[in-house]
């Protein structure tokens, strides 16, 4: 997994992976990190939720709107992010209330990855 490349530099600024997040209790403070795989914003959208992929599993991200707006250059980037937020357990239903996001490349101190891939359009 690409991530796996910024993982040092990751867990030097305490950012935790999407498995160490399963064993995280309800209410800590944590740093995740990853590729967004899902955006949601369901019905009246009183709540956004993303879907993180790091190189250990996913990470599901919970967030007011007025958190993405906040964050919205970070909330649409095509490269890796960085969620700060609190851990949030239901049973087995763990999420990340975010309170910020950020572009990876600003803990790592390495450039987000080109991605210049043009689209593919079928007719």
């Amino acid at each position: 997994h690409p991530l796996q490349f910024l993982r040092e530099s990751l867990t030097k600024a305490g950012v935790i992976t999407a498995r160490r997040l399963a064993e995280t209790k309800h209410g800590k403070q944590v740093k995740v990190a990853g590729w967004v795989l899902v955006r949601q914003r369901p019905g009246q959208g009183k709540m956004l939720f993303y879907t993180l992929e790091d190189e250990t599993g996913i990470a599901n991200l919970m967030m007011l709107p007025r958190v993405f707006e906040a964050n919205r250059k970070a909330g649409l980037s095509p490269a890796p992010i960085v969620a700060h937020g609190k851990v949030e357990r239901d049973g087995d239903v763990i999420h990340v209330k975010v309170t910020k996001m950020q572009l990876a490349s600003e803990i790592t101190n390495q450039p987000d990855p080109e991605i210049s891939t043009p689209s593919r359009d079928f007719h």
